[in-house]
């Protein structure tokens, strides 16, 4: 009976793709990603047929002309990471997570244009919240995506499990939670509109 509890835990780990958050921090809006399809093969983003939600989230994001993704990811964002592999989309490694807000804070001031930041789960944003605060008081385009548990995950209550969306509008002036991958294109969309006009939404 435990090796085959064993064998069924190994099999849910290998189909299910982690949750993840998106947030929009700096003018700051942030969107929590939920529960997204299983993972595929890795293939071109190229074609929009049948993405996972973390190649969708990238090709959006992309296509809103950001070109640079800060990134300290942890395991949930692995799909994340692999899309960001096969975009246009450059990334750069962070040790710390304050090291990679502020970076795309520095960015987003300098060119004028959003930059796109990659954390892990709450205690990661926990970690770039003071750069995500300066970039948001300083009016800069910063779209975070945040790791979150999987739905089957967080029920047990694991160590690194918070509210990341409480976590997120400290810093935001918009959060939004797609819970399934039907919600994830036009929340998308919603926060990358709010990124590029910050005035408009009213932060």
């Amino acid at each position: 009976a435990a090796r085959g509890a064993a064998t069924e835990q190994k099999r849910r780990l290998r189909s299910t793709e982690p949750c993840f958050s998106a947030a929009i921090g700096a003018n700051a809006k942030e969107i929590e990603l939920g529960n997204l399809t299983r993972a595929r093969p890795k293939r071109s983003m190229a074609s929009s047929e049948e993405e996972v939600g973390a190649e969708a989230l990238v090709r959006l994001v992309a296509d809103a002309g950001i070109t640079v993704c800060f990134a300290n990811p942890g395991t949930t964002e692995m799909h994340v990471v692999d899309a960001l592999g096969a975009s246009a989309i450059r990334s750069v490694l962070g040790l710390h997570e304050n090291v990679v807000t502020g970076a795309a804070d520095g960015f987003a001031r300098m060119a004028r244009r959003p930059a796109m930041t990659l954390l892990h789960l709450g205690p990661g944003l926990a970690n770039g919240l003071a750069n995500l605060h300066n970039a948001r008081r300083a009016g800069s385009p910063v779209f975070s995506v945040v790791g979150d548990m999987a739905v089957w995950h967080s029920a047990a209550e694991a160590p690194l499990k918070m509210d990341v969306q409480a976590l997120a509008h400290t810093v935001s002036c918009w959060v939004g939670t797609p819970r399934t991958p039907l919600w994830l294109r036009p929340l998308v969309r919603e926060g990358l509109a709010h990124c590029a006009a910050p005035a408009a939404a009213g932060c």
